[in-house]
C-alpha cells in the first residue's frame, strides 16, 4: 500500500506543478531561468575543471575553453538579472539570453563535431545533431519570444496535469489488480491446503 500512496503523491505534485504553470506563469519561468543558470554554472565550472587537466591537448580543448568561459559569464547574468527583475520582465529578456546561449552552445558544438571529425574520430558521430538542435531552439526562441512564457507553458502546464491525473488513475488499478491478485492467491492456498 505504501508503495502506491508514493504513486498517488508523485501524481499529486505532478498536478500541482501542472497548476502552477498554468496559474503563475511567471513565477515558473523565473524560478526556471534561474534553475537553468544555475545548471549552466556548474556545467560550465565542471568543463572548465576538466578542460584544463587536458590543456595539453590542443585545439580542441582550448576552443572547449573559451566557449565554457564564454557560457559561464553568461549563465552568471542570466542567475543574477533573473534574481533582481520582476517575473515579467525575466520573462521578456531573460529568454533572449538564453536563446544567445543555446546559439551559441549549438554553434560551438557543431565546430567541435567538425574539428573532431577532421581529427578522425568519426565513431562520435552523434556529437554533431544536438548541436543543430540547440540551434533550432535558440531560433524559435529569436523568433518567437512571447511563445515561450505564454503558450508554451499553458501547454507544459496542461501536460504535467493530465501526466499526474494519469499517475493517479495507474496506480489505483494498480492497486485494485494487486489487490485481487492477493484474494485469488488465498483462494488458491486454501484449496490446495484442502488437497493435501
Amino acid at each position: 500500500m505504501k508503495k502506491y500512496l508514493s504513486y498517488i503523491t508523485s501524481g499529486i505534485i505532478l498536478i500541482l506543478l501542472g497548476l502552477l504553470f498554468v496559474l503563475a506563469p511567471n513565477a515558473v519561468v523565473k524560478i526556471g531561468v534561474i534553475a537553468f543558470g544555475v545548471y549552466n554554472i556548474v556545467e560550465a565550472v565542471t568543463a572548465l575543471v576538466t578542460s584544463y587537466k587536458f590543456k595539453g591537448m590542443g585545439g580542441i580543448i582550448r576552443f572547449n575553453m573559451v566557449k565554457t568561459l564564454i557560457n559561464l559569464i553568461i549563465s552568471i547574468l542570466v542567475v543574477y538579472f533573473a534574481a533582481i527583475a520582476p517575473g515579467t520582465a525575466v520573462a521578456s529578456w531573460v529568454v533572449w539570453l538564453i536563446a544567445f546561449n543555446l546559439l551559441f552552445a549549438g554553434l560551438s558544438e557543431v565546430i567541435e563535431s567538425w574539428m573532431i571529425k577532421k581529427n578522425g574520430f568519426t565513431e562520435l558521430f552523434y556529437y554533431g545533431p544536438s548541436g543543430w538542435l540547440y540551434i533550432v531552439f535558440a531560433l524559435l526562441m529569436f523568433i518567437f519570444p512571447n511563445f515561450i512564457n505564454s503558450t508554451l507553458l499553458l501547454v507544459l502546464g496542461v501536460i504535467v496535469i493530465t501526466s499526474g491525473v494519469f499517475v493517479i488513475l495507474w496506480s489505483i488499478k494498480l492497486w485494485s489488480v494487486m489487490r485481487s491478485f492477493k484474494k485469488e492467491e488465498k483462494i488458491a492456498e486454501a484449496e490446495w491446503s484442502e488437497k493435501k
